[in-house]
């Protein structure tokens, strides 16, 4: 935010030592011991084998009180489906809009891949 608006020598060395002094930064910064470090997930070779699944919630209420999209995604070809839910979206629901969405579309994927997000990892 700083280098938006403003330049100086050394801004870079004055921010990070800013940043590692500031205790307010220093318990909102995730501790590196908590970090997991990322892997690339291999290129899928077929079209739905390999599917990501993701919420999308904050848009206005729609006539069947819907304020998130479900979405699902090929990772090979990038193409999504895409399904209206509610805020309070449990897993069996989450479950269902898998099955009716992609499974008797698609077929079964190998692989499933989410960002272990409380809505589905609660009885998914």
């Amino acid at each position: 935010m700083v280098s938006r608006d403003f330049h100086w020598p050394r801004q870079y060395e004055f921010v990070r030592k800013y940043v590692r002094d500031c205790e307010v930064c220093q318990h909102v910064m995730p501790s590196p011991s908590s970090r997991v470090p990322l892997q690339p997930l291999p290129i899928p070779a077929e079209f739905w084998k390999s599917v990501s699944m993701d919420f999308v919630f904050g848009f206005p209420k729609d006539f069947h009180k819907n304020t998130g999209i479900l979405v699902f995604g090929d990772r090979f070809s990038k193409m999504v489906r895409l399904v209206a839910v509610p805020e309070s979206i449990t897993a069996q629901v989450c479950a269902r809009d898998f099955i009716d969405t992609i499974f008797r579309l698609h077929g079964l994927p190998r692989e499933l891949v989410s960002d272990r997000d409380s809505r589905l990892t609660a009885e998914f």
